[in-house]
């Protein structure tokens, strides 16, 4: 048995339209005189660096919005199977140097996922309330509780499911 979930298309379609659009108003604010090459040779003989660093900045954001676009339906955030739980992590403290690994994590389709055994899981409940609307937290063994981030854009149901499935392999070990 194993299940996979993964983020809804409308977290990953509406944010990168979003990202699209915003980019291309970077181009155009370029004066565009007649052929996109032509504009891009003058402004190579004109070097205007603002304008140039203006057309890297929305090339950039675009691109952006096309790599979430074409992973739509394919980020996933957790995993079950019959050893255990795996979640993708994002840890909000201790930013800096993570940035990087959790950039990479948000756009590639099959991130690598964190992993707790379910022999390690003490406790496990899926807490929805006005202030924490559809979160899952869990308690280890030794007390230790992982920030689950990244399983709230999943669905209620999904949450829901994994909370049930988690608390039965509990129960059977």
């Amino acid at each position: 048995m194993e299940k996979k979930y993964y983020l809804p298309n409308s977290l990953s379609i509406i944010p990168g339209t979003i990202l699209i659009i915003f980019g291309l108003s970077f181009w155009i604010t370029a004066p565009i005189d007649g052929s996109l090459i032509n504009t891009l040779i003058d402004l190579v003989k004109n070097f205007d660096a603002f304008e140039i660093a203006f057309l890297i900045i929305g090339f950039f954001i675009i691109a952006l919005g096309i790599l979430l676009l074409k992973n739509t339906g394919r980020m996933l955030r957790a995993k079950l199977d019959h050893k255990g739980f795996y979640y993708l992590h994002f840890d909000g403290r201790h930013m800096w140097p993570r940035i990087p690994r959790q950039f990479k994590r948000i756009f590639k389709p099959e991130a690598e996922l964190d992993f707790i055994a379910y022999k390690d899981i003490k406790h496990v409940e899926f807490i929805d309330s006005r202030w924490v609307p559809g979160q899952i937290h869990i308690i280890k063994q030794d007390n230790i509780s992982p920030i689950l981030l990244a399983l709230s854009g999943l669905k209620r149901s999904d949450l829901q499911e994994i909370e049930r499935e988690i608390k039965a392999k509990i129960i059977q070990k």
